[in-house]
């Protein structure tokens, strides 16, 4: 469902059946009001998740059952993971349904955000994993420790996880900033399953540098307190 002018109203998921068990799943909407999702049919494509895309009129496929889509620019350009049975490899893929494989080598990869510049954010590798930035058709690595990147915003700042907790990356400089959250604890920033079997929820990063965590099962609004 989806929430304009006050009201919900269902979307219209393709071969929506709830008498087949199906459910859906909402992943991201873009500023032209295009959302990405899921469609799970338990009797049908093995359990797997149906992706799709849909402006609140009329829904459209662009994937197959292992192929999970995270989140969508304002140019319509999707952030994607394909599954394959022993990896995943991290995908950007237009509207019109063409995909681009960042890398087809056996090593898992992963696709976790992109913003309106189509620079792409994620991880490369599972059992060690690095974050990296796909931008203008080439892949750069952030510096260690950073693991997994969650989230980029139009300013080029990216968020994300590393061995101590949670970076930043802003100015080509990464901060370690999980020590000045307050209250103190134990945040994390939201990401997919490296083992691509299921898509959690995500993270992302607003224009002013805000970001949504989680810590003991409770979902936290973080702001910068001031300049780095």
């Amino acid at each position: 469902m989806y929430y304009k002018h006050r009201k919900a109203e269902a979307l219209p998921y393709p071969n929506y059946d709830e008498s087949l068990g199906a459910t859906v799943l909402s992943m991201s909407i873009n500023d032209l009001g295009v959302i990405v999702g899921a469609l799970n049919v338990p009797s049908e494509f093995n359990s797997g998740l149906y992706r799709f895309y849909t402006d609140g009129t009329q829904a459209t496929a662009i994937g197959d059952t292992f192929n999970f889509i995270e989140t969508i620019n304002d140019k319509n350009q999707i952030a994607n993971t394909q599954a394959e049975a022993t990896c995943c490899h991290a995908t950007i893929t237009s509207a019109a349904g063409q995909s681009t494989v960042l890398w087809a080598d056996p090593l898992c990869s992963t696709s976790n955000w992109i913003n309106d510049r189509n620079d792409l954010v994620g991880a490369y590798g599972c059992t060690t994993a690095r974050a990296y930035v796909y931008s203008g058709g080439a892949a750069t690595f952030l510096p260690a420790p950073a693991t997994e990147a969650t989230g980029i915003n139009d300013a080029g700042d990216i968020i994300g996880t590393e061995t101590s907790g949670i970076f930043l990356y802003k100015n080509a400089v990464l901060y370690s900033i999980s020590p000045d959250i307050r209250p103190r604890g134990d945040y994390s920033v939201l990401t997919i399953d490296c083992a691509c079997f299921y898509a959690s929820y995500l993270g992302g990063l607003s224009e002013r540098d805000e970001f949504i965590a989680t810590r003991r099962g409770q979902f936290y609004l973080i702001m910068p307190s001031g300049k780095l």
